[in-house]
Parts: C-alpha cells; sequence; structure tokens
C-alpha cells in the first residue's frame, strides 16, 4: 500500500507504519485488489466516530497500468457491500479541486446508486503547514441504499 500511495502522484504519502495500522486495526474498511496474484490497487477508510453510518474513505489508489478500468469502482462497491455494525449510508472523502480522478470516481459512484454527491467543507491549504499543498473539500455521498 505504502509503495503504491508513494508512486501515485495526487495521493499524499503517509508513513509506513500508517499503512501497517490501517491494513491491521482498520482492515475491515480496507481492501486490497489483486489481479493475476500482482497488487492492483487499495482502498483504505474508517467508520467515522460521530457518525457511524458514514465511510469516509482516506485513500484510494490503482496501479497506473489499471487505471481507467473500474477497479476503483470495485473495490468501493465491495466496501459498501461489507457488514457493518451500522449500516454505512454515505460515503465521505476529501479530494483536491485538481484530482479530476477521484472527483470522477466519486460522481460516478453516486450515479451508479441514484444519489448526490455534495460538498460539506473544506481543508484550507494553510492547516497543511508550510507544504505546497492544495485545500481538500470535504464530499460525502449519499445515501446508499442498504446493501445485500
Amino acid at each position: 500500500m505504502w509503495e503504491l500511495a508513494r508512486n501515485t502522484p495526487d495521493l499524499d504519502l503517509n508513513s509506513l507504519y500508517h499503512y501497517l495500522m490501517l491494513a491491521t486495526h482498520f482492515r475491515h474498511t480496507c481492501v486490497v485488489a489483486e489481479i493475476q496474484q500482482e497488487f492492483a490497487g487499495f482502498a483504505s477508510g474508517v467508520i467515522l466516530p460521530r457518525d457511524p453510518t458514514t465511510l469516509f474513505i482516506w485513500q484510494i489508489a490503482v496501479n497506473s497500468s489499471l487505471r481507467a478500468k473500474g477497479l476503483g469502482t470495485q473495490m468501493l462497491e465491495e466496501l459498501l457491500g461489507r457488514s457493518y455494525s451500522t449500516p454505512v449510508k454515505y460515503l465521505s472523502a476529501t479530494i483536491t479541486p485538481s484530482n479530476h480522478a477521484s472527483w470522477h470516481l466519486f460522481r460516478k459512484m453516486a450515479h451508479r446508486h441514484g444519489t448526490s454527491i455534495q460538498t460539506t467543507g473544506k481543508l484550507e491549504r494553510h492547516w497543511f503547514g508550510p507544504t505546497n499543498h492544495d485545500e481538500e473539500l470535504i464530499v460525502k455521498i449519499g445515501p446508499f441504499r442498504s446493501m445485500p
């Protein structure tokens, strides 16, 4: 996961420890995709403690040779189809205005499920400290019907 994030230009690279914690302590809200026994992508998320009906997607990445083939959608569908203690009705994420792939993916998910995508706030550029980081818009998609 760390290696793929490192090689994905639109993603912030977190520490290797961060990815290990996601993969162990939050594995019920993360998915790894393999194609022909090769690592193809991952989606990581957490259930929001203050709103257990919302799955916050921390990061989603697909190997560059496999992009635009629906793998991101498949991983999000997998996460939506899982059983949680409280049914997930919303997906949330933060997206920079320039991350066209993420915007396309989340709009596609909203369209597929006949629901909406809304911007609910933003993370200001200066909140990221002295780095040259773009602002991130907070989006919420849903409500989703309960999955079978």
